[in-house]
This record gives structure tokens, sequence and C-alpha cells, in this order.
């Protein structure tokens, strides 16, 4: 499963994606999504720094860029407008189950009844065939 771990350092705030068995990466913020802060993430507060790292949390965790961009801003103000402190951590369970209370179906690649060949490249986190 996923999580998202971020900091604040002399150089900005900085987010990493850790999952089982890969090495852990920085998160891309997705400007070619939306550009709502060509300066970096943020959180702590409802502005644009938290705006592009929750739509960037959101499509990374659902390999869905239309969804993000529909969940992202209530994402920020349920989730990233409210950290506090350096550092964070969100975990991919935090995540499935926030979607889960909007009402969003979202299915892990153990519920999917989709054949493995099917899948192509998404033996990570969420079908793709069953998030759409």
């Amino acid at each position: 499963m996923k999580s998202y771990h971020g900091r604040r350092t002399r150089y900005g705030c900085r987010v990493r994606v850790c999952e089982d068995n890969q090495p852990p990466r920085f998160l891309d913020p997705r400007l070619d999504l939306c550009n709502h802060s060509p300066t970096g993430f943020e959180w702590g507060y409802p502005g644009s720094g938290p705006a592009q790292l929750a739509l960037a949390i959101l499509a990374d965790f659902l390999g869905d860029d239309a969804r993000a961009i529909a969940l992202h801003q209530e994402f920020k103000w349920d989730h990233i407008s409210p950290l506090t402190g350096d550092e964070f951590c969100i975990s991919g369970d935090v995540l499935e189950r926030w979607c889960r209370r909007r009402g969003d179906t979202v299915r892990t690649l153990e519920d999917c009844d989709q054949p493995a060949a099917a899948l192509s490249g998404a033996a990570h986190r969420l079908c793709p065939s069953c998030t759409s």
C-alpha cells in the first residue's frame, strides 16, 4: 500500500511516495493537470500549495486524472488544510476510506475480477478497470 510523507525543508516542501517493495520517489506535482502552485507543495491552510498537493496525491493514488481533478479541492479541505507541523504522513488506507465515505468505489487489485493480464502495469494500488 502506498503512503505519502511530506517534510518542510530549507529547499521547500518535499513529498515522497513510499510503496511496498519499491524505492521511495518524489511525488510529481502534476502541473500538467492544473497549475495551482508552480512554487510547490504546502499544507496547513486552504491555499494554492495545498491544492497542488491534494491534486498530486489523488492523481498518483487513484491513477485517474479526471477523478483527481474533480475531487482534489474537497480532499484539500478534508485532509491537507488541517495538517499541522513540518511533517506529515497520509496512508493509502486513509485515502481509500476517504473515497469510500464519499461514496466512490475504490477497489484494490485483490478485489478485482479482471484477469491479471488485462491490468498491464497496474500491479500496484488500484485497478484502473474498476476505478473509472
